[in-house]
């Protein structure tokens, strides 16, 4: 058969990093969600930046970052398993 991947291998193992070092609560299983969250919405910059002009890079990432699907993805709201 093999091994199979279902792409969620790296979130699993950033969790365990992070429970690890922080322990098991609830900081520990959000924070690689937090850090995650704050890298896509630094490449919605820079993709922006790139693209158009620094005004326009930084008007992406502020609406990248009040966007309410990213804000309920990180407090649990969004699963994925419905």
């Amino acid at each position: 058969m093999g091994i199979q991947s279902t792409g969620e291998t790296i979130l699993f193992w950033c969790i365990s990093l992070s429970m690890k070092i922080f322990g098991i609560n609830e900081f520990g299983l959000r924070f690689p969600s937090l850090i995650f969250s704050l890298l896509t919405i630094l490449l919605a910059f820079n993709i922006a930046r790139k693209l158009y002009y620094e005004k326009i890079g930084l008007i992406t990432a502020f609406f990248y970052a009040v966007n309410g699907i990213l804000y309920e993805i990180n407090i649990g709201l969004l699963s994925g398993s419905c």
